[in-house]
């Protein structure tokens, strides 16, 4: 990605490092300030092992 090389392993150490906080804020309880929540997914046909798949992004926008 843009001319840049990252190895497997540097990958995986970001990954391992973001994952527990990422599960964490995923099950902080919401307060009485988030009465719903919107969420928008784009989706792409992306090509692996010579065959397009399509996959989602999901985003939830700040209200």
């Amino acid at each position: 990605l843009y001319g840049l090389s990252v190895s497997n392993a540097t990958i995986s150490a970001v990954t391992d490092k973001l994952i527990p906080e990422l599960k964490q804020w995923q099950q902080r309880p919401l307060g009485s300030h988030h009465p719903f929540l919107r969420l928008e997914a784009i989706h792409y046909k992306v090509k692996t092992d010579g065959r397009y798949e399509e996959k989602a992004v999901y985003t939830v926008p700040g209200l």
